[in-house]
């Protein structure tokens, strides 16, 4: 847990006056250490340049690759961070330490949102160490980590029910030796799924758990996380002051920690936000500030997510050719990169393009296809959100009785989950009830 930050620096002074004289061994393990006492402190960045420091020394073993591995990703060197851990795999045969490598490869690939390939890494870890798992801390700390991580990426591929069983395991493995910190995690995380299974409520309070969990233990990395999805849900249900509220903090927490990834997940976030509030200029703001940060990341499936951003803007400016390019270019992106919920939000906001445009069959087409994609991957919120717009197009068409049966379950999934603002727009979209 961080402690104290006069003892931290004092730690880090006197290891410092340590190495003035030290070599070899020695040098590295110092460096390490020093390493060590950065992470405990979360700050990921300083911890990254100590750990290749003790590499550069001559420190080995998988310990200190994981380290330097897990700067790396939280710190968006994704390409070095892949580089050293299929050099360490290529030359590991130890069962436990290959386990503990293939948990630390599945943390970058979904950093990557490369999901499958983290399933799998995730899962070949849980196959080494499902046998003996509870015969040591270390064992067991490794299968509650395997556990989350291949629990996250599950959710990420829409698999949400093998989430949760993944999800829950960590958590009652990390409970069985009062890991407090990785409980939080685990729940914070469950609440990922929750959310996208529509149980806004059940999700909040695992977040404001993982909250509470965090500072027990002194941390607070967690919160970026758990404030970045309350802020989600708030969106969601149309809070957009509260939703600011907490994806700001989210922005805070990322920044401090040097979790790049995260950070610009709250820009593009805000970008989202800012397009709900009417507020075009600060949305290109911060959509800017996301392509930017997932460009760099090479990260296609969120820069598709962008680019539905910017087409909504430009659909708002009536700049609808310019909308229709950012959009069709976001389907394209997140197909190649194979993020369905992505593709389905990129499919919805071409057919809004398309209906303002007047092409309504197009329009239909679209959003048909974009919700058999969310229903799919159990996306409750954004399946009422895309039947909302089918019933207006096919109102439009003057199909009333299948627009008012398609506005009947966006009723009751917006009416469940909370999304009044939603409602409100589908009320004042269809001009009261179709049949």
């Amino acid at each position: 847990m961080p402690g104290d930050p006069t003892k931290m620096l004092a730690e880090i002074e006197a290891l410092k006056e340590s190495l003035k004289g030290a070599s070899g061994k020695e040098k590295a393990r110092l460096f390490e250490k020093m390493g060590d006492v950065y992470a405990d402190a979360e700050k990921v960045n300083k911890a990254e340049i100590c750990y290749k420091q003790a590499m550069e020394a001559g420190a080995t073993g998988t310990t200190i690759t994981r380290k330097y591995a897990e700067a790396l990703t939280f710190t968006g060197q994704t390409i070095k961070a892949t580089q050293v851990l299929d050099a360490a795999l290529a030359n590991t045969t130890e069962r436990l330490d290959k386990a503990l490598l293939y948990i630390q490869r599945a943390k970058l690939k979904i950093n990557v949102a490369e999901y499958e390939e983290g399933r799998k890494s995730g899962e070949l870890a849980i196959e080494i160490l499902e046998k003996d798992y509870s015969k040591g801390r270390a064992l067991m700390d490794a299968y509650a980590d395997a556990n989350n991580i291949a629990g996250l990426c599950l959710w990420e591929l829409g698999r949400c029910e093998q989430a949760l069983k993944r999800l829950d395991t960590s958590a009652k493995t990390y409970a069985s030796f009062n890991d407090d910190k990785g409980v939080g995690k685990a729940r914070a995380n469950k609440g990922l799924v929750l959310y996208q299974l529509g149980r806004f409520d059940e999700a909040m309070e695992l977040y404001e758990e993982a909250i509470k969990l965090d500072e027990k233990t002194g941390g607070t990395f967690n919160r970026g996380h758990c404030q970045n999805n309350l802020g989600l849900i708030r969106l969601a249900q149309g809070d957009l002051d509260e939703a600011e509220r907490c994806f700001q903090d989210g922005n805070k927490s990322y920044s401090k920690h040097g979790y790049t990834r995260g950070l610009h997940m709250t820009e593009l976030n805000l970008m989202d936000l800012y397009i709900e509030k009417g507020d075009m200029i600060r949305a290109s703001m911060w959509a800017e500030r996301a392509l930017k940060g997932f460009q760099g990341l090479k990260e296609e499936g969120r820069i598709a997510w962008v680019k539905t951003g910017m087409a909504r803007v430009q659909m708002a400016k009536d700049d609808l050719a310019l909308a229709e390019r950012y959009a069709t270019e976001a389907v394209k992106g997140a197909q190649r990169a194979k993020a369905r919920e992505t593709e389905a939000y990129a499919l919805r906001v071409l057919a809004l393009i398309e209906l303002k445009k007047g092409d309504r069959d197009r329009a239909e087409t679209l959003l048909r296809r974009g919700l058999e994609i969310f229903r799919s991957v159990d996306h409750v919120f954004e399946t009422g959100r895309t039947l909302k717009e089918l019933a207006v197009v096919l109102k439009a068409k003057g199909s009333l009785s299948e627009a008012e049966k398609n506005a009947a379950e966006a009723r009751k999934i917006l009416t469940t989950v909370g999304a009044k603002l939603e409602l409100e727009r589908l009320e004042k979209d269809l001009g009261g009830k179709t049949g």
